[in-house]
């Protein structure tokens, strides 16, 4: 009995400090003379006029400043900043609202101690190019889960989303795009692999306004898939910022640092010489070094590393600054690749679309014929009736395949006479004779996941892997029954 008197006299007196605090609170309003629920701007300032955001995060200080129109961070780190996440969060804080508390003259002799306002552990600041407007935000919650808020000698109630804004990463608001070069002219890339048993050196050169291999390999490759994957690699951007590696001693020349969100040590090793360069994964998965040209004609470099994954999370670096940044593994894979990457996969089913007179189409159990008379399709004989558009649909389909990897011809199995198609000319000659076979999973790491189908054509010598999704695009029904005519029926009936 006497644990459960202690307990009811705990609640009475949480309740009165409670009704005392809302008590002081409309008594403040009253005498303001507006309504408790009215609120205002905590900053008269608009967004499109602030050009520096500084906020006080109890030790730690995250000061952004627009030069030339772009957000830049000054501190805790010197780095570009992330525009979009900026703006966004420069509004956010701006439009800020709150609602009062205490007037200034009742706040005049308020002790701010007793909203966790003094000492001052949090705050904000904006500036504009005339004028700085700022606000500290208390370190505990108001009874009803807002938060105290002191603006000059006032004293107001903001909401959870203004202490969300004062504890934000400084991390979140930066720049993780890799790439940032966007005034020089991509010369030459240089990639070494060496993931999960894959070696593999290559070039990537620009010659006469077009990219080649080298060394030049014994397929025909996919210059649009070369140029593609260089702009991929410039779009690179980081899932988060991992850490940041401080310089030590001048004559360090490795280290072992926890990652910040998985505590596990990874080890990281700079260039030997007199003049220490930038850190990097001391092991590195892959190492693709751009050379570049500037507007100006001057010759630089640009370094891609990534260190070896951990679970599902990669890890990678670039030379211009110490900064570790996390990415999805899976993101990863389209860079650790072996040169046959870029091998092309369209050739083996680009054949002249506009020669293409009879089509013998294989399945349903039976062969149909389609013959282009003038511009029109019709069906050989059967009885059924040709769907048009479908058969424009299946040759659109054909020329659009394309193989994911290639494989010897021993290895392709499951191929039947009933999944083919034979295109030819008019005298008869074969365009294309496609047939495809049974799925399999694919085995290059940069397919991680997808179901292939072998595949055979004529134009070329290996089998391949196509998606499989691709392959079920080509069983379309290209026909239909006919409907019987009024004498057919007339005899059935009669039968």
């Amino acid at each position: 009995m006497k644990r459960f008197r202690s307990t009811w006299l705990m609640f009475l007196v949480v309740g009165l400090l409670a009704g005392y605090t809302a008590w002081d609170y409309r008594k403040a309003v009253k005498a303001e003379g507006v309504d408790a629920d009215q609120e205002k701007r905590l900053f008269a300032m608009e967004p499109g006029d602030v050009e520096e955001i500084k906020v006080q995060q109890k030790d730690d200080l995250v000061d952004i400043k627009k030069e030339n129109g772009v957000w830049h961070m000054l501190k805790p780190v010197d780095d570009e900043a992330d525009s979009s996440a900026v703006e966004a969060f420069n509004y956010s804080t701006v439009i800020q609202k709150g609602k009062f508390f205490r007037s200034e003259d009742d706040a005049k002799n308020t002790k701010w101690a007793d909203y966790g306002l003094d000492p001052v552990t949090m705050s904000v600041e904006v500036k504009s190019a005339k004028k700085s407007e700022s606000l500290q935000v208390s370190s505990k919650n108001a009874f009803d889960g807002s938060y105290y808020v002191r603006k000059g000698d006032e004293l107001l109630l903001g909401d959870r989303g203004l202490a969300q804004i004062v504890a934000r990463s400084p991390n979140s608001l930066r720049q993780r795009r890799l790439w940032r070069d966007t005034e020089s002219t991509i010369e030459r890339a240089d990639v070494e692999v060496d993931y999960e048993g894959l070696k593999e050196k290559f070039a990537i050169l620009l010659k006469d306004g077009k990219w080649e291999l080298g060394p030049k390999p014994a397929f025909d490759y996919d210059l649009e898939r070369t140029a593609n994957w260089l702009v991929q690699l410039e779009r690179m951007t980081a899932q988060e910022i991992e850490i940041d590696l401080d310089t030590p001693a001048a004559d360090a020349k490795d280290i072992e640092v926890p990652l910040r969100s998985l505590g596990i040590p990874m080890h990281f090793k700079r260039a030997e010489g007199p003049k220490a360069g930038p850190w990097t994964f001391a092991k590195q998965t892959l190492r693709v070094t751009l050379h570049l040209k500037d507007a100006k004609g001057a010759a630089g470099t640009w370094i891609l590393t990534a260190g070896p994954d951990i679970v599902q999370d990669g890890f990678v670096m670039a030379n211009a600054r110490s900064t570790v940044y996390k990415i999805p593994a899976q993101n990863l894979l389209p860079f650790r690749i072996p040169i046959d990457y870029f091998r092309n996969g369209k050739k083996p089913f680009n054949f002249p679309v506009e020669q293409a007179r009879r089509i013998e189409v294989f399945n349903e159990g039976k062969q149909r014929t389609f013959i282009k008379e003038n511009s029109d399709w019709k069906l050989e004989g059967g009885d059924s009736v040709l769907q048009p558009d479908k058969l424009v649909a299946l040759i659109q389909n054909i020329h659009q395949l394309e193989a994911a990897e290639f494989v010897p011809q021993a290895k392709a199995k499951g191929f039947s006479a009933q999944q083919r198609v034979v295109v030819r000319d008019d005298k008869g000659a074969v365009l294309l004779d496609l047939s495809w076979g049974d799925p399999f999973p694919a085995t290059r790491k940069y397919n991680k996941g997808m179901t292939l189908c072998y595949v055979r054509t004529n134009l070329e010598k290996d089998a391949m892997g196509v998606n499989q999704a691709a392959i079920a695009s080509l069983n379309i029904a290209l026909t239909e029954k006919k409907s019987p005519t009024k004498t057919e029926t007339e005899k059935a009936s009669k039968k």
